[in-house]
């Protein structure tokens, strides 16, 4: 899977429902590119903009959507 087509999972790496999703993506194996929305400003913003409810974990599809 290229880059631009990654999925992307905002998360927070000590969260529950953060580790929950990670192992559902993995039992999967499915590719996807971990950012830690604690730890980078941006990362959260990007997270708060894509999801209407504004939680965490958030899981972005290659094809863009949430």
């Amino acid at each position: 899977m290229s880059a631009a087509m990654a999925r992307i999972l905002y998360q927070f790496p000590l969260s529950p429902f953060s580790r929950r999703t990670r192992l559902a993506l993995a039992h999967k194996r499915l590719d996807v590119e971990l950012r830690d929305a604690r730890a980078n400003a941006a990362f959260l913003q990007q997270a708060r903009d894509r999801s209407p409810i504004k939680t965490i974990p958030i899981l972005i599809e290659p094809d863009g959507y949430a």
